[in-house]
């Protein structure tokens, strides 16, 4: 999951997708990710990009798929969250 959550974020960072809805959109009807979750960044948003980064942390030395770039880990430092906060669940 968390390698997910981190190349779902990157996109968005690299504008390969315009929104954070258009990744979570893809997720959903691509991959079949849990609807109810609402995708990967609506999920990063609900535990918090701080903790997924701290998550990271705990994982990264299982390979490069866990280590979070420097411009997500300053979009979480910075309290950053890919949906407003009143759609976030």
């Amino acid at each position: 999951m968390l390698p997910m959550m981190i190349e779902a974020a990157l996109c968005l960072v690299l504008c390969v997708a315009g929104s954070a809805a258009e990744i979570d959109t893809a997720l959903v009807l691509g991959l079949g990710f849990p609807r109810y979750e609402g995708g990967a960044l609506k999920y990063c948003d609900w535990i918090g990009l701080a903790h997924v980064v701290q998550r990271c942390a705990a994982y990264g030395a299982c390979g490069p798929l866990y280590r979070p770039g420097a411009q997500l880990r300053a979009l979480a430092a910075a309290g950053v969250r890919f949906y407003p906060l009143s759609t976030a669940r």
